[in-house]
Formats: C-alpha cells, sequence, structure tokens
C-alpha cells in the first residue's frame, strides 16, 4: 500500500515537537507505515525528519520564518498555528494540492489530521481518511476518532444519532515506548504535577486546591498564551511551584518525578495524551470521570477517576500504591505503535475492501433485508 501523509504548516514535523499533539502522531504514523512495509509520501514543512520514501517539501523555511518571527516557542501556545488564513497554511494549501494530484493514484490512501486541509485531500483522488480527528469540524466520508466518547461527540454535534457511518472507526492515540523509558522507585517525589495548557479549562485551579488539601507540593509545568504572564495564570500560594515551559526530555524527567499526574480536565476531551505519556513512564493519573478518560484509566490500577473534591483529596493520597509496572503495561498492551498499528491496518484493508464487490456495500440492500427475514 503507498500512503500520501500531509504534515502540519506551522511547524517542521520532528518526533519530539511538544507544542501540539499532532506532530509526533504524525511523525510516528510514518514511521508504523514504514515499519509495516508500505511507502510513505509526506507533505510537510521545509526541515522535517519524517521516515518516508519521498519528502515533498511544501512549507519553505522563509515562510516559516516569517511566521515564527518574535515568537518564544518554547514558552508561548499560538492558537493562531490552526487558523487557516495563517501564511504557512496557506502556501501549504496551494503548493499541496498540485503536488498530491500529480502523485496519488486510485486507491491509495491520503492521510490528513487538522489545519483545514480535509477538504483539500478530498479533492486530489485516492482515498482521502482523517486518522486523528480530535476536533469537531470534520470534511472526510472516513474517520478515525480516538475515543468512543469523542465520536459520539461528534455525531451528536451533527445530529448523527441514528445515522451511523460505516466508513468512521475508533483507533486510540499512541507513542513509542522507547521514547518514554520506565522511572526509577528512588526518584519518585511527594508532590503532584500538572502538566499541560495553563488555565482552569485544564484543571489547573483545581489541582491547586487539592494539593493544599493534601499538604503537598503542586509542580505545574506549561505553555502560556501570548500575553500571560505567570503570575496571573499560576493560582497562589506557596505549595505551587512553577517548573517552566518543558521539552520532551524535560518531560519524561517530570513524569519521572511526581507521586502523580492531576489531569482533571473540566472539558470532555477527546483523548488526553499526557495521561498515556504518564503511564508509558510508570507514573499514576488522577482524571475526571468523563470524556475519553474512562476508556483510558482504570480507577484503582492505573489511576483515579474522581467525581469530587473528596474523590480528587483521596486519589492524591492514594496515589502511591499505584503499582508503576501496572500503569507502563496498560499502556504498552494498548497505546505502543505495536498496540494500534494492527487496528490501523484492519481498519486501512477494510477501507479498500469496501470499494469492491467483496465489501460491505456490493450486495443489494434488498438482498441484505432477505437474509434478515
Amino acid at each position: 500500500m503507498r500512503f500520501h501523509l500531509l504534515g502540519m504548516a506551522t511547524s517542521p514535523t520532528v518526533k519530539t515537537w511538544c507544542q501540539c499533539a499532532f506532530v509526533p502522531l504524525i511523525w510516528n504514523m510514518a514511521a508504523m507505515i514504514r515499519r509495516a512495509g508500505h511507502q510513505v509520501v509526506f507533505y510537510g514543512a521545509e526541515g522535517s525528519d519524517v521516515p518516508c520514501d519521498e519528502f515533498v517539501p511544501v512549507v519553505t523555511a522563509d515562510v516559516l520564518a516569517e511566521h515564527n518571527q518574535g515568537r518564544d516557542r518554547g514558552a508561548y501556545y499560538y492558537d493562531d498555528d490552526y487558523k487557516h488564513d495563517a501564511g504557512p497554511w496557506i502556501e501549504f494549501r496551494a503548493r499541496c494540492e498540485p503536488a498530491l494530484r500529480k502523485r496519488v493514484k486510485p486507491g491509495e490512501f491520503v492521510l490528513n489530521s487538522c489545519g483545514g486541509l480535509q477538504a483539500l485531500a478530498g479533492n486530489v483522488g485516492g482515498l482521502d481518511i482523517e486518522y486523528i480527528v480530535g476536533y469537531s469540524g470534520t470534511h472526510s466520508k472516513r474517520r478515525v476518532f480516538p475515543s468512543h466518547n469523542w465520536r459520539h461527540v461528534v455525531l451528536g454535534m451533527y445530529r448523527q444519532e441514528k445515522s451511523p457511518e460505516w466508513n468512521d472507526a475508533v483507533i486510540p492515540h499512541y507513542l513509542d515506548m522507547a521514547d518514554w523509558p520506565m522511572r526509577e522507585p528512588d526518584r519518585v517525589g511527594e508532590h503532584m504535577l500538572f502538566l499541560g495548557r495553563l488555565g482552569d479549562h485544564k484543571g489547573l485551579g483545581l489541582a491547586a486546591k487539592v494539593a493544599q488539601e493534601c499538604g503537598v507540593k503542586l509542580l505545574v509545568s506549561g505553555l502560556l498564551s501570548p500575553g500571560q504572564k505567570i503570575e496571573d495564570v499560576l493560582p497562589r500560594g506557596r505549595h505551587v511551584v512553577w517548573a517552566g515551559p518543558s521539552d520532551h526530555a524535560k518531560r519524561v524527567a517530570l513524569l519521572s518525578e511526581a507521586r502523580c499526574l492531576f489531569a482533571a480536565s473540566r472539558y470532555t476531551e477527546p483523548f488526553g495524551m499526557v495521561v498515556i505519556e504518564a503511564g508509558a513512564v510508570g507514573c499514576p493519573v488522577v482524571t475526571t470521570d468523563w470524556g475519553a478518560f474512562p476508556e483510558i484509566v482504570q480507577h484503582g490500577t492505573t489511576g483515579y477517576r474522581c467525581n469530587d473534591f473528596e474523590e480528587f483529596v483521596n486519589a492524591v493520597d492514594n496515589a502511591p500504591s499505584i503499582y508503576d509496572d501496572a500503569c507502563r503495561q496498560r499502556v504498552m498492551e494498548n497505546y505502543s505503535l505495536d498496540a494500534v498499528w494492527p487496528q490501523y491496518d484492519a481498519y486501512f484493508r477494510r477501507v479498500t475492501k469496501s470499494l469492491t464487490k467483496d465489501g460491505w456495500y456490493w450486495l443489494p440492500m434488498k438482498e441484505h433485508a432477505s437474509a434478515v427475514t
């Protein structure tokens, strides 16, 4: 099989980029496809190091430099990276479409994730698939959601409760276990860790209150929005410690040293990548009991899912009783590249089969109905 994989426009696609969850997912998708013996043609920004058979640069370094002029990528999260009128996205679409039309052949896959590329992917032939649907607006007829919860949310938004989409699938996010080494017990401290975008939508204020009640420190690491100052965002209290932003190596270190990751998002998380990152190094997690977390966190085994303040306090108190090995084993069995690729492989083959006489749609509906009766 041959896959045409679309990257991000506002940054090179490199394996350990932390500011955007899509970037490492795109990189690792290419790695999985090639490891399975298939071909990858990658379309992305100059400076990308994605494993592929052909790299088609569709965003120049000069356009990236102009877009990122004056920006501190290590400290801030820029929402306009995902706006379709940003310079890099304009160039991406202008250069990517003719490149795809030149290369894509019937039956080949065009894989896209975000940034307004869904409609583009559907106009160039081939089998377009939105393989990472972590957002609400979708365009493709073939979509892969990271959790059953998010699939149901999106279908509800489009009032598709009575119209299942047979081309859709639910396949979780994934990571390379080699990038997340198991932590050493003697390095684990007593503090809680908050790791992510700073704000109450991620449960930062609640984390500070729970830490105070438990009598432990809360270490906070994440990205500010442009114009924000940490003193205006960080909850007050001597027990709250600002650890600064983090790159990949620092994320591994922070998760390796915390008694637990506190990830109590107050909105419906499509997945929550940081939760499996924590599990991969053996760090228990404390989360809310909605969104994708009920599908990811095994209550009492890899962490705790909570519904009120008392439950959060008890969860943090009891976090040291969670076995680190159980956390890592859960991720290895369900979210590692080895565990997830067979699910994608089966889905890609199902999509291909559905277009042939051996697929679901080749029998007339009346024959299906007669077979049932």
